[in-house]
């Protein structure tokens, strides 16, 4: 099942980020100090070679799916969806 994420992308002109979340009818607006920390984050990256971004954007993706499988094993568990497995 697609879910339809809305997320604004850094521009030279710093927006507010607005995520649309499935099943959600109002987007969610980040805070102020989310939308300080982006535009701290783009300015880091700005300053970046291209083989320091290279490098960096690998260890975000992993970061991201280390953080996917932890929230799925956390709500397996809160859901207690893994009962039927066999621990030892």
């Amino acid at each position: 099942m697609a879910f339809d994420f809305r997320l604004a992308v850094l521009a030279p002109s710093f927006r507010p980020q607005l995520i649309q979340y499935p099943r959600m009818n109002q987007p969610m607006k980040l805070s102020l100090e989310q939308e300080f920390s982006i535009r701290c984050f783009a300015d880091n990256v700005q300053q970046m070679s291209h083989e320091q971004a290279q490098e960096f954007l690998l260890v975000l993706y992993e970061q991201m799916l280390i953080r996917e499988k932890t929230f799925q094993e956390l709500l397996k568990h809160e859901w207690r969806l893994d009962l039927g497995t066999i621990s030892g």
